[in-house]
């Protein structure tokens, strides 16, 4: 058992990909918001045991849901390196 992780870099061919998704209304921009800040906190220096930036999103769901498809679209939009974690039994 343990954790296998996969990089994935800012890649061109999901550009539009948050666009496509179907979301609630207002889902994209909050999402988009919080990632923002926290990644402003982190290239600020912000201690993270001072200012909680909460870096850190664990999505849950069935398969086929969208987590993926969110968190590349989400990376692409804000021009970050995406990284998939695998726990593997």
């Amino acid at each position: 058992a343990g954790l296998r992780a996969v990089g994935i870099g800012h890649e061109r061919r999901f550009e539009g990909a948050l666009e496509a998704l179907a979301l609630p209304p207002g889902h994209k921009s909050r999402v988009l918001r919080r990632l923002g800040a926290a990644l402003a906190l982190g290239g600020a220096g912000v201690d993270p045991r001072l200012v909680p930036s909460g870096r850190l999103a664990l999505l849950l769901g069935p398969p086929g849901t969208g987590k993926t498809s969110l968190c590349r679209a989400a990376a692409q939009r804000l021009a970050v390196s995406f990284c998939e974690v695998f726990f593997i039994s």
